[in-house]
């Protein structure tokens, strides 16, 4: 039942952390970028996402599964808001969020249905706090490394996933917060699907049910919003069905995902909470 639930969450919590989305989009009118220019567009968004200093963050993201009808379970919706900054140029993030989870499986999982939380990556070591279950309060750490730093490095994650996509298609040019953006429909190739889902535990017999890349996602398209004038991308939407064919307890899980991210490459001050001070270290 942990594991299953695990699962789930897990799979709110990556999309919600890799998805980038930049503000910056200037003001002139666009023009529409022909099929053989959406290679280079997108590339050069993902560069400059890549190359960012800073910026701050907001993410919804949500989780509805539906059941069978021969299934002991209802179905279960699982949302997540995050907000948060970071600073690329010291490699330092910070994330706060609120999780809520619905449904027959949640309600065995005791203080487990509402909760919040924060993370603070930091160049030496990564903090955590929750209050998922009753008088858990206290702050964790944990040496910060490259595997450590990069789980909660929103940019690279996304960055990997949709680099040489197999399809770009363009949408249309529209303002967004009063700025001129290219809409682009992004979907990933299947090698970095499997790497993404890989790196996030959901191809691996540790769970009860794992995806199959290859067969059980049937939908995984991204829309991005990239600014004319700096290649910047200011805003993405994901929307992910996934269909359990192996399982029979679960039909159809759908994800998405709306994240934007304000004042881009300005300085950001993250600064660890002084009850965090005395966090207990934990391997």
């Amino acid at each position: 039942m942990h594991k299953l639930a695990g699962l789930i969450f897990a799979l709110v919590l990556a999309m919600a952390l890799a998805l980038p989305a930049f503000t910056g989009c200037g003001g002139k009118p666009a023009a529409t970028p022909t099929q053989q220019e959406l290679p280079q567009i997108l590339d050069e968004a993902l560069l400059a996402v890549e190359n960012a200093e800073s910026y701050k963050f907001t993410v919804d993201a949500s989780t509805v599964v539906e059941t069978t009808e021969t299934s002991e379970w209802e179905d279960m919706t699982a949302t997540i808001t995050m907000t948060g900054a970071a600073d690329n140029a010291d490699s330092e993030i910070q994330i706060n969020y609120e999780v809520h989870l619905s449904g027959l499986l949640f309600e065995f999982e005791e203080g487990l249905n509402d909760y919040t939380g924060a993370i603070y990556s930091l160049s030496d070591w990564t903090y955590s706090w929750t209050d998922m279950y009753e008088n858990d309060n206290d702050w964790f750490k944990v040496p910060s490394t490259g595997g450590v730093n990069e789980q909660y490095n929103i940019i690279a994650q996304d960055l990997k996933l949709l680099a040489s996509p197999d399809n770009i298609e363009f949408l249309r040019n529209e303002k967004f917060a009063g700025a001129e953006c290219h809409v682009l429909k992004v979907t990933p190739n299947a090698e970095n699907s499997e790497q993404w889902f890989y790196e996030h535990q959901m191809t691996t017999t540790d769970f009860i049910y794992w995806i199959d890349v290859e067969n059980e996602v049937v939908e995984n398209a991204y829309t991005v919003w990239i600014d004319v004038e700096t290649r910047l991308i200011k805003k993405m939407e994901a929307n992910m069905l996934i269909d359990f064919t192996q399982a029979p307890e679960f039909d159809i899980i759908t994800l998405s995902v709306d994240m934007e991210l304000t004042d881009f490459n300005k300085p950001v001050s993250i600064v660890l909470p002084d009850e965090a001070q005395n966090a207990e270290e934990i391997s």
